[in-house]
């Protein structure tokens, strides 16, 4: 069964760019997010929670999201 992107469903975000005093690694770890609109072409507008220590650059309600594992990107979290 596939998982369809609703309003309020908790997805992972990896910006497309990095915070201030970010690295490679944390830039590489997704922030949490929640879908706050859906599309009819299939992206999404997230609300994505910064870190204090990594806070992100400009806007932290990124719109036209397209899912996928890459920059700029949203996923679902990974079951554990």
């Amino acid at each position: 069964m596939d998982q369809v992107p609703t309003v309020g469903r908790a997805v992972h975000y990896r910006p497309k760019n990095s915070g201030p005093g970010s690295n490679a690694d944390r830039k590489a770890q997704p922030y949490a997010a929640t879908i706050t609109h859906v599309n009819t072409d299939g992206s999404v507008n997230l609300m994505v929670c910064g870190d204090v220590d990594y806070p992100l650059d400009g806007t932290h309600y990124p719109a036209n999201v397209m899912q996928g594992d890459g920059a700029g990107q949203w996923c679902w979290p990974p079951r554990v």
